[in-house]
Order: structure tokens, then C-alpha cells, then sequence
């Protein structure tokens, strides 16, 4: 069995700030579920644009589990553009829903990687400068889709990690496979081990409880012992022609 994945940590992935958790528990509210530690699973899926002068972009898309996405979708109201509906009630729960993920800092923590493989340095700020848009997939669940830029120019001799973990400790995430993790030519994008789904939400709650937040004591139903394996970060590097 693989290792259980690291739990996001404050000094990780930046302090939990109070600013966080009001979002985290409107949305929940919003969504009539119980406040609880992980409330839910997210998949990721990252194609990322970068070349040897450095990385350019990230194409985020997140992929809400069908509990969640049953709770959310009918707030939302989503148009064929997949925007909320007009009604400003739709627009300002979108605006909720856009805000959470924005405030978690879209879920990614990008760092440069040093000679010897491995992340140095702080995170990398994105930035997210067009609206991010809705949709269901086939399998009717709510996908939440953003292009986020470096704030800075994030050039690397080595080339970046780029991990999708939850600096609330409210949703288990990772990407399901190879394919949801991509890089533009001639930079290639490898995923790092995956780790069991029940052991990454063991050690949300953990986390949570430790740090003292309100429902941690609870999680979703299932998700303490969900089958499956997801990988929380991967690499990416990109070769000189």
C-alpha cells in the first residue's frame, strides 16, 4: 500500500487564514451540507504551457464528486456558456463557489525545483485574470475551469513542482491519472507516487483536528475509507532543443 499523502500544512501552503475559513463555511452552508473535515473530493486536472525560458500558464480544471456537485449545481443555474444564470442570486453564489476555490489559492501550490530534484523556495502566486467558468461533465458533475498566470516570471534551470492539495484540509484531491496532468513541448509532465484516497482524507482530519477547526471531527460519508489512488503533485521539466 502506498504512504498516505502529506496533509497540507500552515507553513506549507501559507497560514490558514481566518479570511479562508468564512468562505469555506458559507459555501457549505449555502450548499446544505454538514461543516465537516474532508467535506468532499476533487479531481484535478493541469495542462500546463512552458517552454525552456520558463512556465507560462496553467489550464486548471477541478472536478467536484457527485455529492457535492448535486448540492452546488442547482444554485448555480448554469447557462450553455456555462456561467451562473442571470439572476443575481445565481451570480453571487458563482461568485461564492469562484471565491472559495480563489481564497484556497485555486487548490495549486507551484515551487521551482533545485538541482537535486526536489521543491525550493516559496510558492509561486498565480494569478487568475479572466472569470473561471462551470460546466458537468458526462458524468454530471461540476467542473470549475481557470487559466492562471505567474504573477512573476517563473523561469527555472531545473524545472517546477506543481502539487493540487487543499490548504484547508476541505477537500481530498490529486490527479486520477497521467492524462490529467500535461506540459506544452518539449517540456515533459511526470506525476510523483500516488497515494490511497482513505489515507489522504485520514490525514486531512488530522490535520484538522490538530489545528483545531471547527468539524473535525466529522468528514463525508465514505470518504475516511474511499477506494482509489490519486496523485497529489507532479513535475514538470522541460528540455533545451
Amino acid at each position: 500500500m502506498t504512504s498516505p499523502a502529506p496533509a497540507p500544512s500552515q507553513s506549507a501552503s501559507g497560514v490558514f487564514s481566518a479570511c479562508r475559513w468564512p468562505l469555506a463555511a458559507a459555501l457549505t452552508l449555502l450548499a446544505s451540507a454538514a461543516v465537516a473535515h474532508p467535506h468532499g473530493r476533487i479531481d484535478c486536472q493541469a495542462q500546463v504551457e512552458a517552454n525552456p525560458a520558463g512556465l507560462a500558464a496553467i489550464a486548471l480544471r477541478l472536478t467536484l464528486d457527485g455529492a457535492s456537485s448535486a448540492s452546488l449545481l442547482p444554485r448555480l443555474q448554469l447557462g450553455e456558456d456555462g456561467q451562473p444564470a442571470v439572476s443575481k442570486e445565481a451570480r453571487q453564489f458563482g461568485e461564492l463557489v469562484a471565491g472559495m476555490f480563489r481564497q484556497s489559492g485555486w487548490m495549486l501550490k507551484l515551487q521551482r525545483l533545485g538541482a537535486d530534484g526536489q521543491a525550493a523556495g516559496p510558492a509561486l502566486d498565480l494569478a487568475d485574470p479572466e472569470p473561471a467558468t462551470f460546466g458537468r461533465n458526462p458524468a454530471g458533475q461540476l467542473t470549475v475551469s481557470v487559466r492562471l498566470l505567474p504573477d512573476t516570471p517563473a523561469a527555472s534551470a531545473h524545472g517546477w513542482k506543481l502539487a493540487c492539495l487543499d490548504p484547508t484540509w476541505y477537500w481530498a484531491t490529486g490527479f486520477a491519472t497521467a492524462a490529467e496532468f500535461s506540459a506544452s513541448a518539449p517540456c515533459q509532465a511526470t506525476l510523483e507516487a500516488m497515494a490511497n484516497m482513505a489515507e489522504q482524507a485520514q490525514a486531512l482530519q488530522l490535520a484538522a483536528k490538530n489545528a483545531g477547526v471547527l468539524g473535525a471531527d466529522q468528514a463525508a460519508p465514505g470518504l475516511l475509507n474511499a477506494a482509489g489512488v490519486r496523485a497529489p503533485s507532479g513535475t514538470i521539466r522541460c528540455m533545451t532543443p
